[in-house]
């Protein structure tokens, strides 16, 4: 329900805000069994999804409301037919479409935009100087853990592997759980999963990179080698333990807790005590770090596709900064989230403080953070009105407010930055800092800066007010601007006039 009224149903977003404010010219189709009356047609739905016949489009129960919004509805889903020229150009497949699902029409160029995006979003949360990996004379390093060598399809957490005592039966359960799920842990699972080549492993692309820089690598990442081995012989004699650690989610099956997989919490800490130990994590959103203050270093993808491993072993020996930053807040134990549940009513009180806006809950790793191989300093920023204030005419920025600040890459390695800039609006509004815009930098070389630009729309710098029912302009605000929403490193005190 949005303010009361199921989110199909309710003309405020459907009508008002999405034909009439944003001109949507296409149709609106429900969720799965989320219409909740022939009704919602008049206020904006156009079909209803569900599982068979439709329970509440029938033509019987549209003879109450007549049959204009019924020739608008029709109207709006064959526009998209046309749109489409679903009507002139026959189907070329007919479902399940098969041998086109599974067709591989991968280029070099679909290859290399796929590893730039999984590398650059790859998010170092702690380094004490454990990364990246250098080579030397008899390194050696042991790798650790079973999404290490995990295949496409492999997921442990939907899927366990059955015992050997479980026989045939065990394993026809476990694939066609595999089968049903579908989720891995380089993506998610359901009706949107995408189906990819096997993807080279991490464990693999690890070897390779390392042994070309004469690094010995020892791999505990099967269920037999794990089963079989010993901690403290592992940790004996190696200048570091790469623990890979991972969970997934798939479509209609809730996470049931934000614990990593196979007890990976126990096997971490473990290793902590023993020897230098990363942590690589991938995961489909927030997960527990109970053993984050005992460990070397922390870093985390965002089950990134076939090039996890390529972004792995680029990152972990240094041929490649981290630049990635968290869209989301890791909490820092059980109690500062909402709880997972398989209830189907959980109640989300919280309205606009969430995440980084919760004076409630503490992070383990703030929204924003992600730390890099260099460093950065921010210059001072300088706040002008632009192009779109109506009594200003700036050819140099066509938004209402506009911040100029340079930008310097103060370490010893080429790195990028994305600068977050928060708003702080009057303490009487009610509102909390709240993001409002962010810019990437390009590749800085040791040494040399840049010009960071932020602009800031009338929309940006509005609060919705409820008694107006609408975005209202604030005059007032301070411009908070920083590497994470924990790390502010500049303050603007801004005032836009009014008159």
């Amino acid at each position: 329900m949005v303010n009361g009224s199921y989110a199909c149903g309710n003309s405020d977003l459907l009508k008002r805000d999405l034909r009439d404010t944003m001109g949507f010219k296409g149709f609106v189709m429900s969720g799965w069994k989320a219409t909740h009356s022939s009704m919602d047609m008049v206020h904006g739905l156009s079909q209803e999804m569900s599982v068979g016949a439709p329970e509440h489009f029938q033509l019987a129960k549209f003879s109450e409301f007549g049959p204009v919004r019924l020739a608008e509805a029709a109207g709006e889903i064959l526009t998209s037919v046309y749109r489409l020229g679903l009507n002139r150009e026959a189907v070329s497949c007919a479902q399940p479409c098969t041998s086109m699902k599974f067709a591989n029409a991968r280029s070099e160029a679909h290859t290399a935009l796929a590893r730039e995006a999984a590398t650059a979003s790859l998010v170092l949360l702690k380094n004490t100087g454990a990364l990246p990996l250098r080579a030397g004379p008899k390194k050696r390093l042991a790798v650790v853990g079973l999404p290490a060598s995990a295949r496409r399809g492999e997921a442990s957490s939907r899927c366990p592997l059955p015992r050997l005592e479980e026989g045939q039966k065990g394993k026809d359960e476990h694939w066609a759980c595999q089968k049903m799920t579908s989720a891995d842990y380089y993506g998610g699972g359901g009706s949107g999963a995408v189906v990819g080549v096997d993807p080279l492993t991490p464990a693999e692309a690890i070897k390779e990179r390392a042994e070309a820089l004469g690094i010995e690598v020892v791999n505990y990442t099967t269920r037999e080698s794990m089963d079989a081995m010993s901690e403290s012989e592992v940790a004996l004699g190696v200048d570091a333990v790469l623990v890979f650690a991972a969970t997934t989610a798939v479509e209609s099956m809730d996470r049931t807790s934000l614990a990593l997989d196979d007890h990976a919490d126990r096997l971490i800490s473990r290793f902590a005590e023993l020897a230098p130990t990363v942590v690589c994590m991938q995961t489909p959103g927030a997960v527990l770090t109970p053993w984050r203050d005992r460990v070397s270093a922390i870093a985390n993808l965002f089950l990134a596709g076939e090039e996890t491993a390529h972004a792995w072993a680029a990152t972990l020996f240094g041929d490649r900064t981290p630049e990635g930053k968290l869209p989301i807040a890791m909490p820092a134990s059980k109690e500062d989230q909402i709880l997972p549940s398989k209830s189907k009513m959980v109640p989300y009180a919280e309205g606009i403080w969430t995440s980084y806006r919760s004076p409630q809950f503490k992070w383990a790793f703030p929204f924003g953070h992600g730390l890099s191989y260099t460093t950065f300093a921010y210059g001072e920023p300088e706040a002008f009105l632009g192009g779109g204030y109506e009594k200003q005419r700036s050819n140099d920025c066509d938004a209402v407010v506009c911040v100029r600040m340079p930008v310097s890459n103060t370490g010893a390695v080429a790195g990028r930055e994305v600068v977050q800039a928060y708003l702080q609006f009057p303490r009487d509004t009610g509102y909390p800092m709240l993001l409002r815009g962010f810019q990437k930098t390009g590749l800085l070389q040791p040494g040399t800066n840049t010009e960071v630009s932020l602009e800031f729309t009338l929309r940006d710098l509005s609060l919705w007010v409820l008694e107006s029912s609408g975005w209202v302009p604030q005059a007032q605000f301070v411009i908070l601007i920083g590497s994470s929403s924990k790390d502010i490193r500049r303050m603007l005190n801004v005032t836009v006039p009014t008159e």
